[in-house]
């Protein structure tokens, strides 16, 4: 009886154990603890920061699973947000992805039913440097992040394993992360006369 005892405990130890590692896929900088890099940040030129053009409908897709992992004071914390998504033709606008500058676009093309967006993209800029959303798949190296999309559901479910916030734009150093978000537009049922 105490051997069995002992081995569900150390199966639920070690189980436990593995959980958190997958999970727990990068040891984030946590943002406001760094020291400043100047007072105040530099203005951004134009054409670094990405924006839907006036034509494109602007709509809110629902994370339906998935969490943004972010790195504070006291430790990790997880967040679910919903992002804004534009199309316009192939061209697809992402607006969510990152915490800290919440209002940065990013600029992918659809391809068929695959969404590509190019790795480091420029998101914005404060007193603690410029920030950038990249992909990776292996928590080593840096790739493009793609999403499976499908236009008739209205869905975009991630390819990519991780997408980053990233203080560097080919460089692996997150401040946050997403670990294979789907997000979907949701809304009321249609209205049939």
């Amino acid at each position: 009886m105490k051997r069995i005892t002992l081995l569900t405990m150390l199966v639920a130890l070690f189980g436990g154990t593995a959980l958190a590692q997958q999970t727990t896929a990068f040891k984030c900088i946590d943002r406001k603890a760094q020291t400043a890099i100047r007072k105040a940040p530099k203005a951004a030129a134009a054409d670094e920061l990405v924006t839907p053009p006036a034509s494109a409908t602007v709509e809110t897709w629902h994370t339906t699973d998935g969490v943004l992992y972010v790195n504070t004071p006291t430790g990790p914390v997880e967040f679910r947000p919903d992002i804004q998504v534009a199309i316009d033709g192939s061209d697809i606008y992402l607006q969510g992805l990152a915490y800290w500058f919440p209002e940065g676009w990013v600029k992918g093309t659809i391809s068929k039913t695959t969404a590509t967006f190019a790795s480091g993209q420029f998101v914005g800029e404060d007193e603690y440097g410029p920030e950038y959303i990249c992909g990776s798949n292996d928590t080593e190296t840096l790739c493009d992040i793609v999403f499976d999309y499908d236009a008739t559901e209205a869905t975009l479910k991630a390819v990519t394993t991780y997408i980053l916030e990233n203080s560097e734009a080919d460089a692996i150093s997150p401040y946050c992360y997403w670990v294979r978000p789907p997000s979907a537009k949701k809304g009321p049922p249609a209205h049939n006369p």
